[in-house]
């Protein structure tokens, strides 16, 4: 199943610190670590805001959609372990 990315106005500073992490983590999801193209990258909380997290770039990485989508709310440890389960990371 494709994912299809909708292009909105995106806050500057934002876009900022989408580049700054794709250049950071070399253009690869913080989750499975497969390559990814700049717009297939979405902003993801390390520790997720509703666990007092902050929106501060140290807190944030770039995570594929999938990686993104099954992360959720939850932590970047869950996301490992489910990672870990289906096979997709050691």
């Amino acid at each position: 199943m494709a994912f299809k990315i909708r292009e909105t106005q995106e806050d500057p500073t934002r876009l900022h610190d989408r580049r700054t992490l794709f250049r950071q983590q070399r253009g690869k999801c913080g989750g499975c670590g497969f390559a990814f193209e700049f717009r297939n990258l979405q902003i993801d909380h390390i520790v997720p805001m509703v666990d007092g997290g902050t929106d501060r770039l140290e807190n944030l990485q770039l995570l594929c959609a999938h990686c993104n989508h099954a992360k959720g709310s939850r932590s970047q440890e869950n996301l490992s372990d489910y990672l870990r389960k289906i096979g997709v990371i050691a």
